[in-house]
Parts: C-alpha cells; structure tokens; sequence
C-alpha cells in the first residue's frame, strides 16, 4: 500500500478544517469583523473545499 496519497489526504483534510475555523472565526475571533465578512465567507468556503478533496482522496485510498 502507498502511504503518500493516505498522508497527503490526511493532511488536506486538516489543513481544510484549520482553514475553515480560521475563516469561522473559531480560531481567532478578534480578526473576524463585520467589515471582512466577504472575505472570511470565501476563505471557509475555501476550506471546506480543502477538506472535501482531501476526504475524497482518502476514502479513494481506503477503497
């Protein structure tokens, strides 16, 4: 079995996450403000598409 793509799909899928609560606002709630609103929508949209591909990948490693 090749361990990279488990490895790389592991760490899409965190990093993904760890985006996605960046841009919630989870991890640093003082730089969440009103006037970024659009850009933090974007950035946890763009996570969760981080975290999807790495899920992807993973679930197309195991099966």
């Amino acid at each position: 079995m090749d361990y990279s793509n488990l490895l790389d799909g592991i760490i899409l899928l965190t990093s993904g996450i760890t985006i996605s609560l960046f841009g919630s606002g989870k991890l640093f709630p003082r730089l969440g403000g009103r006037e970024h609103a659009n850009i933090m929508k974007l950035v946890v949209t763009t996570g969760l598409l981080i975290s999807l591909g790495g899920f992807v990948q993973l679930v197309r490693q195991l099966v």
